[in-house]
């Protein structure tokens, strides 16, 4: 045998198994799979239908329905034609363009090659049904018709999945790239978030965002206020709340719970004091409250800090009072609030709300942006130079509200939404690591202690820039409440000594183990509570007389009152 016969042996060979291969596979009818393709949600139907009848049927699309020569396919062409005039749908066309005549040439072509029966591409059909219930009904009748193999809704166009848009979000850097340094908190207990509670207090949100994916739920109090549109609540609640989920951006505190208030009512009232105080009694000591909001001062014309009115001052102090940390932006007006004309009421001397005020800084100097407000009742800066990575807009990736990001969120809105997400991360640190969370004014004095200054490009105080890592190792030297001695002075007494921070109650409390010693942390406060005030200056001591009596063991520690 010569070499031409060997090769053209072997490739006949080669295309034999193929046939055989191809031919065992068969043809499976559609209608085995009909379970597999459910009735699409509202928001996720096209529009049109898709329906395959059997092979063989040989039905044509007509005006009013479908025709058959089957002579048989009269009754079951009947319900189906009424079926089309309910529906509104009785102008079907084939879902396969080209010429009938080359479908079927091309067939009797491929099954030949395939060694068996495929599905007729002529039998394809869409049906357009606008109306969202009437295509549910027909699909349904349509399922139960004989001549009909398999009938669903075409889907919409499958978009592209989102990339992983966290490289924009700088501002997690460390202190050395003027960043926030959340990469550095993310190591600490807590730094996903976890043990920290926001709530932010907006116009409107787009819940349905495939980065927040929130529902009415998480709206604990009053109605969205829809005249300004969804994108900037969207973006404040992106900094803090963006899942953690390998797309999109990042929250903060991603791994927080976070909601919001809505600052109007339902006809539409501005609210905002109210909203306060709502907020109040869904969050407890130590967790955050943010106003993304801005009041506006008639007297001076342009915009100014809420607590300008007097009902919004009167709720936030309360709040700062019950140790809620509350975000307040400055103001967009480039308002000096040291000027006289306020008459001293953003001075401290004059009253302080305790608010944690927010001036708008650049993110590449920490110098003040042209249009932020300032002056020394301003405790931090944060970036509002069009320099913010969040949700909404859509100027950097998106094509519809449910996946907009942009590049560019600014002004006080933005700086006031990253405070609020540094002050509830370390609030989550401090919570996973001392048990406790800090106290409004310590926490205020934190952040303005440990951040970074302020650059003077442009005159008018807005505060340093929040450092989180300088924040935390601040918080590690000054916040436990470490019990420094425990001396016993005779067969009775004990003498204990703690060291604590100034300005803040404590209370002593006891573990009494049972005879032959053992730690139980079942800790209790000495009745009648021991409470003390912690100082600065020196060491706080406590004489527990009679604490030895009968005891081969005691435990102590000291406990916050918050």
């Amino acid at each position: 045998m010569n070499s031409s016969l060997i090769r053209f042996f072997v490739a006949f060979a080669g295309l034999a198994v193929f046939c055989q291969f191809a031919h065992a596979l068969g043809y499976r009818s559609f209608d085995h799979d009909q379970s597999l393709y459910p009735i699409p949600s509202s928001n996720q139907y096209s529009g049109v239908l898709v329906v395959k009848f059997r092979n063989g049927s040989n039905l044509t699309a007509v005006q009013g329905g479908f025709q058959s020569a089957a002579p048989g396919d009269a009754r079951d062409l009947a319900y189906i034609h009424e079926a089309l005039i309910r529906a509104k749908a009785n102008s079907p066309e084939r879902e396969f363009t080209r010429p009938a005549n080359n479908l079927q040439a091309e067939r009797t072509l491929a099954e030949r090659n395939a060694g068996g029966e495929l599905p007729d591409l002529t039998q394809f059909f869409t049906l357009r049904v606008a109306d969202y219930g009437a295509a549910c009904e027909l699909l349904q009748t349509m399922r139960t018709n004989r001549l009909v193999e398999v009938v669903y809704a075409r889907p919409l166009p499958v978009p592209p999945p989102t990339p992983d848009l966290t490289p924009y979000q700088t501002y997690f850097a460390p202190a050395a790239l003027n960043g926030y340094d959340v990469v550095y908190a993310r190591t600490r207990p807590g730094g996903d978030g976890s043990q920290a509670r926001l709530i932010d207090i907006e116009y409107q949100w787009e819940l349905d965002h495939e980065d927040l994916q929130k529902s009415l739920t998480n709206i604990l109090w009053g109605t969205q206020y829809t005249n300004f549109g969804p994108d900037h609540g969207t973006a404040v609640l992106g900094i803090s709340a963006a899942i953690h989920n390998g797309y999109g951006m990042e929250g903060i505190v991603y791994g927080g719970r976070i909601d919001m208030i809505c600052s109007t009512d339902s006809g539409g009232n501005w609210v905002l004091a109210d909203a306060i105080n709502q907020a109040v009694s869904f969050t407890a000591p130590g967790d955050v409250i943010l106003l993304e909001q801005q009041g506006y001062s008639d007297e001076l014309t342009n915009y100014c800090p809420v607590e300008y009115y007097p009902d919004v001052y009167s709720a936030i102090a309360n709040a700062t009072a019950l140790n809620r940390v509350v975000i307040e932006p400055a103001g967009n007006g480039d308002l000096n609030l040291d000027d006289p004309a306020w008459g001293g009421i953003f001075q401290r001397a004059t009253r302080d709300s305790g608010a944690i005020m927010v001036g708008a800084g650049t993110a590449e100097d920490r110098s003040r942006c042209s249009f932020s407000d300032y002056g020394s009742r301003v405790d931090i800066q944060g970036w509002g130079d069009w320099s913010v990575a969040t949700l909404g807009y859509g100027d950097l990736y998106g094509w519809s509200e449910t996946n907009y990001y942009t590049w560019s969120f600014s002004g006080t809105s933005s700086a006031s939404a990253l405070s609020a997400g540094v002050a509830a991360l370390l609030q989550s640190c401090a919570r996973a690591s001392y048990g406790f969370s800090l106290p409004t004014l310590m926490l205020r004095s934190n952040l303005v202690q440990s951040g970074y200054p302020q650059t003077y490009g442009l005159a008018g105080n807005i505060g340093p820039l929040p450092n989180l890592s300088n924040a935390l190792v601040t918080a590690d030297a000054t916040l436990p409440l470490r019990i420094t001695s425990i001396l016993r002075t005779n067969t009775t007494n004990i003498l204990i000594s703690w060291t604590t921070v100034g300005g803040l109650n404590y209370a002593l409390q006891t573990d009494s183990p049972p005879v032959g010693g053992g730690f139980t942390n079942n800790f209790a406060d000495f009745s009648p509570v021991i409470q003390m005030p912690g100082s600065f200056a020196s060491t706080t001591n406590y004489l527990d007389v009679g604490g030895a009596t009968n005891r081969s063991s005691r435990f102590y520690r000291v406990r916050l009152v918050q």
